[in-house]
């Protein structure tokens, strides 16, 4: 039986190529893990790709799909609807399970609440039954995931984390931009599959030069045009593009000059 992520029908209600949960995997992980380089946490960002649907890769949830639809569901990968068999908890079962706590408690987080969002990780914090913490503990095993999808997740170890953390607080913001990483992720290359011609718009984008290229000649007939000197708001916005100016000259002067901005 071949796994399937997702399928959806043509215009005529005909059942198109499924896009395969193997397939779906391995570029939600690259994508993932191409958007945590930016932070240097790309095999974090591997592992919640490779992981995030893995509870997809049971033969009983696969069976309740074809039996619900006929074929596949195309919404099934949707948590939190009436009538659905969960998948996302099998995902952070199985990270946390294979890499410990310090590692995979962080990525089954993200998992977890890839389609429904973070979960408080106890009841004590007010989350109840939605609390993590919960809902792993009301699990059986996951050693009916697909083998191929488990040793997938097992290599993608991360060596250490990233930096040390001063509190609590810097622990949750890394953990949410992990979490951003993955669910921009898993929603890209979904939307590859279900809507070819939305997601073919996301390409082209213009460069960080051209952009700024576009402001400034944006800037100059705003400001050059007859009388707009005179007129208050441009002299607000004057003002105000000069004091960034100056800003953006400290930030240089502190070696913080963000990536990819520009003189």
């Amino acid at each position: 039986m071949k796994y399937i992520a997702h399928v959806r029908q043509d215009e005529n209600g005909n059942w198109l190529p499924p896009h395969c949960l193997e397939e779906h995997l391995m570029s939600t992980a690259a994508l993932a893990s191409g958007f945590a380089l930016k932070f240097g946490c790309e095999m974090w960002g591997k592992l919640a790709g490779l992981s995030h649907d893995a509870g997809k890769g049971r033969a009983v949830w696969q069976q309740y799909l074809r039996q619900k639809s006929g074929y596949f569901d195309e919404e099934a990968h949707l948590e939190g609807k009436p009538g659905k068999m969960a998948h996302a908890i099998y995902g952070a079962r199985l990270v946390e399970e294979i890499h410990g706590k310090q590692i995979g408690r962080v990525i089954s987080y993200c998992v977890a609440g890839h389609h429904g969002g973070l979960q408080d990780w106890s009841g004590a914090e007010g989350a109840g039954r939605a609390a993590l913490e919960y809902q792993l503990a009301q699990m059986g095993g996951v050693e009916d995931i697909l083998s191929s999808i488990r040793e997938a997740v097992r290599s993608a170890r991360p060596e250490a984390l990233p930096w040390s953390f001063s509190d609590g607080l810097d622990v949750s913001l890394w953990i949410r931009m992990l979490f951003s990483c993955l669910v921009d992720a898993d929603f890209l290359d979904t939307e590859s599959y279900m809507d070819q011609e939305r997601a073919s718009l996301r390409q082209g984008y213009c460069s960080i030069l051209e952009l700024l290229g576009r402001l400034n000649r944006y800037y100059d007939q705003l400001t050059n045009a007859p009388k707009a000197k005179d007129l208050p708001i441009n002299r607000i916005r004057q003002r105000i593009r000069e004091r960034c100016v100056e800003m953006a000259k400290d930030f240089k002067a502190w070696g913080r000059t963000p990536q990819g901005c520009v003189d």
